[in-house]
Order: structure tokens, then C-alpha cells, then sequence
């Protein structure tokens, strides 16, 4: 086969059952009547079923598959591994049965299906014009066939999912567990944003609720263990946190508590080992440092480490034991938004297998024969992985906020928390540094989530991030307080970081792991990064005409400049990842530990505090000072360091709000609200 033609332009490809044109980036099956429209491939997927075209029944090493699709790049195998996932999705293959894209152990990939072609000069005039009104008739086939069933033929259709309360009180319901044995939940509750949590238990058989603590802290993580007699909850207030093992009578409720060991004090509950004996608890997160999963002994007080992920997300969110006892299944967040299911076996400490995940999940429940398990993430999605043959797939459905599986009932039945969507609003504060602080304030409500809030530097007005039905954008609010759109984004966006230039011409940020940019008259769009290179979130340089990012490469940060005019990207400088001036003569930098330092001309860097996030909505400079949010247990605290004199002082912003992202604009300031999103627990069934 001639590969050079293969190159050309305006090539049409039949590739096994698929007719591939090579210059529109487009496939087609050609003998499905199901599935008769052309799809779009990603460049990048549409460069990789090139490479193979042009080497059919070839091995390709991973080494010149990396090189075709990243030329002087270095990647991860995940990036590679995530482009043959894409491509056999779009050609609907199997893996572990292939008919077109074939793995060869240690070696690499091959093209296994038949390849031909029609050079561009042997082509029919008339072919293209054939070829529509071949591809029209099968679509209006199939329009036909589809009034007639009731219903259009397309993606797999949603699954229409039962709902059943199995609480319904006044407020929210959060951090559920069940006990099979006595058919009983355990939940923290509230009944106002600004209430203590307090732990709770539902009898299911009798319908019975009970309260089991009262008193001004914060009960949360409440675990039944597996015989159901005794069960764990963690109890915290603004000065410390603590963990505790109790009896449970349905009479006197919590009795013979004792607390766990100080070790575990800045660490979270995970879960219950299968025998009882012992529990999972994870890291607190730390700027920087990625959360590991720990195993705590309740014989010996024996705190033994399980994992210490080096990634550059979150790390490990979630652990769970099988059903009996053999593996431990473990969640955890790659990147901003990819995760990874990992299982590792007990006994001998091997990692029996990882499954990379499109999106970051955060609970998991194990199937009652520990073969399938069923992930949900709190922003509704949820998952199944099959152990048997490997295979992921994702569960469409029906129904809004869905989160926190905890207990799988029957093959179709589950336990989750759902709550109603409107969990963060916008709203102003008085500056609680300022001399005069704002008088009166302004509360932005309205449907859906909103976040990110940024000041615009010449009309005051706010924008911010909105999620309401599935849609995400940005918008801005008027002179008269009405919502105007500035731009949508991709349904499964994710927008980690927002911030503005001088001239309030343009917006940049982080969505998944990509930066973009958005002209705010036109809403015109952008990404000017890719998605398989680890990015952080941007910076506007003092002029407004170009913006600082940073890049991991081999693991250590670059930054690099990239200007509006020329669309180019400049190397600057490595080791940081960011850099904020403050004028000609001073700047802010932050290197990977989230640590700021003042860097001045003809003087050494100077540590000023160690940031909580590198996000330019968490930090930023006003006159003399660094702002930035924290917490300390469930309260949010603004902090504030003199960039002059170093001297460092907080006071509190409120209670129980989990989100910390704020701007300040002189005296007023904005932040996000955190609601009491209405939430009960509930049985779904498929």
C-alpha cells in the first residue's frame, strides 16, 4: 500500500466496516442503518486512526504512537492509553475482543481490520453527492422508522429511575451508612445552614427516627460496623476534631464511647474493614500534597499506611473493602478531572488492577458477589465497572443531583443522598478588616449554583461561574441586577479558576485542565492549552494583553506567557506556578507546596505564607496586603499578610460554608454562600 497517498488530502478510507474521510476528520458506518450519520472525531482521534491507517496489520510501539501524536512532547501512558480508549469507543470495539484495534502485551498496538482506499484523482465526481444522498436516505429511514416506534433512535436512551424517600425531614441529610443486619441508617442532619450537624438514626423496619447527639459541634462521618452493634463518627469544632468508637442501644442510643487514637485526629472516616477489626481513614488535604489512604487497627491502635498517591489531583478519595475482605477498591482524582479505580489485593499488597476514569467519582459500593461496582460523584454521575471482563459504563439517567452511593440493595436497587441543586449563591459581605465596612450588602439569588466571582475593573459589575441544569457558563450582572450571558461551555466542563484583565475585554481560566479564554462582547470561546499536558490556572500580566500559566514538565512547573496578539507561548521561567505583579519592581510567586514569596529586584525571595490553593480566586493582593481563604474545621476564616512588613492576621467569614472563593473590589466583598441545599436519602432503581 502506497502510504504516501494515504497522506494526501480529501482521501476517502474503508476501514473494516467504517468509511473514514481523512480530511474532514469524519466516520461513518457503512453497514449499520441504525447509525447512518457521519460522527466528528477529535483531531487528535482523527490523527490516530490516520497513523494506523497508513501502517494496517503493523505493530506500532507506544514510543511512535507518542511521537506521531506529540511530537517533542513528553506524556504520561495515561494520555496514550486515554486516545486508543477514545478511538476504540468510536469504532465500537472491544478490547478484550478486537476486530480493529488489537494490544500487544509490553509491545504495542496493531490495526487489525482491512484497509482500502480511493486515491482523490480516481474519484467519481458524483461520489460525494452518492454518498449524502445515500447517508439522507438511511437518516430519513431511519426518522420514519423512529415516529413510528415513538421515539428517536441515538445514543443509549436515559434509564428512567424509581425514587423512594427513605428520609424526609426538614433541611439536610448528609453522610449516610446502613446496617443490613437491623435494616437501619445512620446520617448527619441539619436543620438551618447555619445548625450543627447532628447524628441521627432511622429504624427503616418501623419507620422510627431518633437523635443521638446535641450539642453546639459538628457530628459527621457516622459508620455502622458490619455486625451493626458499634459504629464510628467523627465530632469536630473550631478548635479540634476528633474520632470516636461507641456501642449503640435503641433505647439509650450512643453508649461505652471512647475516642480513637490522636493519630487519626487529622484524618477522615472512610469505611469499616470487612471483619470488623479494623478502619480506613484518609488524609486531611494539604496544599500540595496529594491525600493517601491509611488503615487504622482498633486492636493495637496501629496506624499502617496503604497508599501515598504521587499525582497531581487530589489524590486518593475513597477506599473500600470487598464484601469478603480479599480486595480493597480505591478512588482516586488523577487530575482536576480524571480519576483512576484502583484494586488492590490484601493478602499480598498487589495491585491486581487500575481502570482509568473519565471523570473524578467519589463514592463506590461493592455488588453483593464483588464483581461489578458502582461509583457516583457528586455531581450526579454515576458508573458501574465489571471486574469479570474489565469493562466500564457509564449509567445514564433521569435524575438531577443524585450523590453518595453508600449500600447496594439488589442488582437494581441502590442507597444515595439526592438533594435539590441550589447549594451556592453569591453574595456580599462587609470586609471584615475595613475601618468602614459596607453598611449594606447585596445577595445574589437565583436557580442553579453559582461561583467564581470576579469583579469587572472598569464598570464594577460582577461576573461569576453558573451551573443550572446541566449547563455551564459565564455571566455577568447588569446595572439593574438582571443575569446576561457572556459565554457556554462543553456539557461536561468543570471550571476550576476565573479571573478578569485591567481592561474588562477579556476573561481567562481553567476548565478540566485546560486554559481558556472568552472575549466577553463577542462570548467568542477559546482553549489555548491541551488537555493532556497537567496545567494550573492562569494569571493576567499588569497590562492586560497576555496572561502567565503554568505547565508540568517531568514533574516540575515551567511557566510560560502567552500573548493575545500574537497567540504565541513563551517559555518564562521554571519552578513556580504562578506569578502575580504587583508593579514593575515586585511580584508575587508560588511554587508547587502552594508556598507565596515576595520576589524584588537585587533581593532574595521573601516567604510571606503557605497558600491553601494556587486559584486565583482563593488569593489575591489589595494595596499592601495578600488576601487569601481558609478553613479551620467548619469555619471559613479571610486571612491577610502584610506584604511589607509580614505582619499576618484572620478573622472569621462564617460557619459551615465549604466553598472559599471570593473577590475583593475596596470595601466590598463578595463570596460564595453555601445554602442548605434541601437533601434526603433515598432508594433508586433502575
Amino acid at each position: 500500500m502506497n502510504n504516501k497517498n494515504l497522506r494526501e488530502k480529501d482521501v476517502v478510507l474503508h476501514i473494516g466496516d467504517y468509511i473514514f474521510d481523512s480530511e474532514r476528520g469524519t466516520l461513518v458506518s457503512a453497514t449499520d442503518n441504525q447509525d447512518p450519520k457521519p460522527r466528528k472525531l477529535e483531531p487528535q482521534i482523527s490523527e490516530l486512526l490516520l497513523f494506523f491507517a497508513t501502517h494496517p496489520q503493523q505493530l506500532l510501539s507506544r514510543d511512535a504512537i507518542t511521537a506521531q501524536l506529540w511530537p517533542g512532547r513528553v506524556v504520561t501512558d495515561d494520555a496514550l492509553r486515554a486516545a486508543i480508549k477514545k478511538l476504540r469507543e468510536a469504532l465500537k470495539d472491544n478490547a478484550r475482543d478486537p476486530g480493529y484495534i488489537k494490544t500487544l502485551p509490553l509491545k504495542g498496538y496493531m490495526l487489525i481490520a482491512p484497509v482500502s482506499y480511493q486515491p482523490p484523482a480516481r474519484q467519481n465526481r458524483h461520489s460525494k453527492p452518492f454518498l449524502v444522498w445515500v447517508v439522507s436516505a438511511l437518516i430519513l429511514a431511519v426518522l420514519i422508522s423512529s415516529l413510528w416506534l415513538g421515539r428517536l433512535i441515538g445514543s443509549p436512551a436515559e434509564s428512567d429511575l424509581s425514587i423512594s424517600y427513605l428520609t424526609d425531614m426538614s433541611g439536610s441529610e448528609v453522610s449516610p451508612d446502613y446496617d443490613p443486619v437491623h435494616n437501619r441508617l445512620l446520617f448527619s442532619h441539619r436543620a438551618n445552614k447555619d445548625d450543627y450537624l447532628q447524628l441521627y438514626v432511622k429504624d427503616l423496619s418501623s419507620g422510627k427516627t431518633a437523635r443521638l447527639t446535641s450539642e453546639q459541634a459538628n457530628y459527621a462521618g457516622g459508620l455502622w460496623a458490619p455486625d451493626g452493634k458499634t459504629l464510628l463518627y467523627t465530632r469536630s469544632d473550631i478548635h479540634s476534631q476528633s474520632h470516636y468508637l461507641a456501642g449503640y442501644s435503641p433505647g439509650k442510643g450512643i453508649v461505652r464511647t471512647s475516642p480513637l487514637s490522636t493519630v487519626t485526629n487529622d484524618m477522615y472516616l472512610l469505611s469499616w474493614a470487612s471483619n470488623g477489626a479494623s478502619v480506613y481513614l484518609k488524609d486531611k488535604f494539604s496544599a500540595g500534597q496529594p491525600q493517601g489512604i491509611w488503615q487504622f487497627h482498633l486492636k493495637n491502635s496501629k496506624l499502617e499506611n496503604i497508599s501515598a498517591p504521587n499525582v497531581s489531583g487530589h489524590g486518593d478519595i475513597f477506599a473500600k473493602e470487598s464484601h469478603n475482605g480479599e480486595l480493597l477498591a480505591i478512588l482516586r482524582g488523577v487530575e482536576q478531572d480524571k480519576g483512576e479505580l484502583l484494586l488492590l489485593h490484601l493478602a499480598t499488597g498487589e495491585l491486581v488492577h487500575t481502570h482509568l476514569l473519565p471523570q473524578v467519582m467519589h463514592r463506590l459500593v461493592w455488588g453483593p458477589d464483588d464483581n461489578v461496582l458502582t461509583m457516583s460523584n457528586f455531581q450526579g454521575q454515576l458508573m458501574q465497572y465489571q471486574r469479570h471482563d474489565q469493562q466500564l459504563r457509564k449509567m445514564a439517567h433521569n435524575q438531577s443531583y443524585l450523590n453518595n452511593i453508600f449500600y447496594q440493595c439488589a442488582d437494581d436497587c441502590f442507597y444515595m443522598r439526592q438533594h435539590s441543586g441550589n447549594y451556592l449563591d453569591l453574595g456580599e459581605q462587609p470586609n471584615p478588616f475595613s475601618v468602614n465596612p459596607l453598611l449594606s450588602s447585596d445577595y445574589y439569588e437565583s436557580a442553579g449554583v453559582e461561583d467564581f466571582p470576579v469583579y469587572g475593573p472598569q464598570t464594577h459589575r460582577l461576573y461569576f461561574v453558573s451551573r443550572h441544569q446541566g449547563t455551564l457558563s459565564i455571566k455577568f450582572l447588569d446595572s439593574d441586577k438582571n443575569t446576561q450571558l457572556v459565554a457556554a461551555f462543553p456539557e461536561d466542563s468543570d471550571i476550576s479558576a476565573l479571573t478578569i484583565n485591567q481592561q474588562e475585554t477579556m476573561l481567562t481560566g481553567l476548565a478540566g485542565n485546560r486554559v481558556f479564554t472568552v472575549q466577553i462582547n463577542s462570548g467568542d470561546l477559546k482553549f489555548i492549552t491541551s488537555s493532556i499536558d497537567k496545567n494550573y490556572p492562569p494569571f493576567w500580566t499588569v497590562t492586560g494583553d497576555a496572561l502567565i500559566y503554568a505547565r508540568l514538565e517531568k514533574n516540575r512547573p515551567v511557566l510560560y506567557r502567552y500573548s493575545l496578539t500574537s497567540e504565541e507561548h513563551v517559555r518564562a521561567e521554571t519552578g513556580y506556578l504562578a506569578k502575580v505583579s504587583i508593579d514593575k519592581q515586585r511580584h508575587i510567586m508560588i511554587d508547587l507546596q502552594f508556598n507565596a514569596y515576595l520576589v524584588e529586584v537585587d533581593r532574595s525571595p521573601r516567604l510571606l505564607t503557605r497558600l491553601p490553593a494556587v486559584t486565583p480566586n482563593r488569593w489575591q493582593i489589595n494595596g499592601d496586603w495578600l488576601y487569601y481563604t481558609a478553613h479551620k474545621e467548619n469555619t471559613a476564616l479571610l486571612h491577610r499578610v502584610n506584604i511589607v512588613t509580614g505582619k499576618a492576621e484572620h478573622k472569621e467569614l462564617a460557619k459551615n460554608r465549604f466553598r472559599l472563593n471570593f473577590d475583593l473590589n475596596q470595601t466590598r466583598l463578595t463570596v460564595v454562600k453555601s445554602r442548605l441545599a434541601d437533601s434526603d436519602l433515598v432508594e433508586v432503581r433502575l
